[in-house]
C-alpha cells in the first residue's frame, strides 16, 4: 500500500490451515508476531480477520486441497463458526 506497509493476501487456504493449528493446540511466539504481544491480543486479532471469511472463496481454495466435494462444501459454510469457537476457547 501507500504507506510502505506489505499488505498479506488471506486465502482459504490460510483459514483451513489456522483451523489445523488450532487443533493441534499449537500456539504462536509472540516474540515473532509483530504487533501482538499476548493471547489476547491474538484473539482479538483472529476474530477480527474471522469477520471477513468469504464461504466462496474458500470453498474454491479447499477443492483443489481436498478430495471430497461434501466436506469443502460443508467446512466452507462453517468455517467462520468454527474458527470463532475454536479462537474462543483459545
Amino acid at each position: 500500500d501507500k504507506s510502505g506497509k506489505t499488505l498479506a493476501t488471506v486465502k482459504g487456504r490460510d483459514y483451513y490451515d489456522l483451523l489445523w493449528y488450532l487443533e493441534k493446540g499449537i500456539m504462536p511466539n509472540y516474540r515473532c508476531i509483530e504487533g501482538i504481544d499476548n493471547k489476547e491480543e491474538l484473539k482479538e486479532k483472529l476474530l477480527s480477520a474471522i469477520t471477513k471469511v468469504d464461504a466462496r472463496s474458500i470453498r474454491i481454495d479447499l477443492e483443489s486441497l481436498i478430495d471430497n466435494p461434501e466436506l469443502v462444501k460443508n467446512l466452507s459454510n462453517n468455517i467462520k463458526e468454527i474458527l470463532k469457537r475454536m479462537i474462543s476457547n483459545i
